[in-house]
């Protein structure tokens, strides 16, 4: 029969096993291929394989002009698994005004000083005493500091924070500073199309015309 096909397509015994080779070739390619997909998406892809940022205890509220805000006196308990590994696990402890709780030597203060921010600010993946806002607590004297760092804010973000901060007179000394930390990446949560990253999609935005 393997001679009859092989003298009807006018093929030679050595081309065709050539040819039946390709085949075989070709099949265990797209099986391997296949199989490699299927351990990708199950197994790489999986939750335990990707960085996975997890938040417990903590409902956000949502401010009109400024967007996800920490609710007050609460506690966020915060794990960032990277490829199976827990890179942190940490509880962020939130004020009654729902800041980062910062501690401050002091009990009379003359002046102030509000930190805002991102995740840097923040502290993310810190205990309370790490944050850099709090080491700088820690130095200084008839000053106190307020952490109001959020993580995914961007420069957008601020009339409004500062409006509500004053509106709500979170802040009980008279006089002093705001700080704002930022990097170059800040400014592209300007833009709507960031909301594409799904930890700043509770955030204000501008869309340009």
């Amino acid at each position: 029969l393997l001679m009859f096909f092989c003298k009807f397509r006018h093929l030679n015994i050595s081309n065709f096993i050539l040819f039946l080779k390709i085949i075989i070739y070709s099949l265990l390619f797209l099986l391997g291929l296949e199989l490699s997909l299927h351990f990708y998406k199950n197994i790489v892809g999986s939750e335990k394989y990707r960085i996975y940022s997890k938040w417990e205890g903590n409902e956000h509220i949502y401010d009109n002009s400024i967007g996800r805000l920490h609710k007050a006196n609460s506690i966020i308990s915060h794990k960032l698994i990277n490829n199976g590994k827990v890179e942190f696990e940490q509880k962020y402890h939130i004020d009654n005004h729902g800041r980062r709780l910062t501690l401050n030597n002091d009990t009379s203060y003359q002046q102030f000083i509000v930190f805002l921010g991102s995740s840097s600010t923040f502290g993310q993946g810190l205990h309370d005493k790490d944050t850099w806002p709090q080491l700088i607590a820690n130095r200084l004297e008839n000053t106190r500091v307020y952490n109001y760092g959020i993580i995914g804010m961007g420069p957008q973000v601020l009339p409004g924070l500062i409006k509500r901060i004053y509106n709500n007179k979170e802040v009980d000394e008279e006089f002093g500073k705001f700080i704002y930390y930022m990097t170059a990446s800040h400014l592209s949560r300007l833009d709507v199309t960031y909301k594409n990253v799904d930890w700043t999609q509770e955030h204000l935005y501008y869309k340009y015309n």
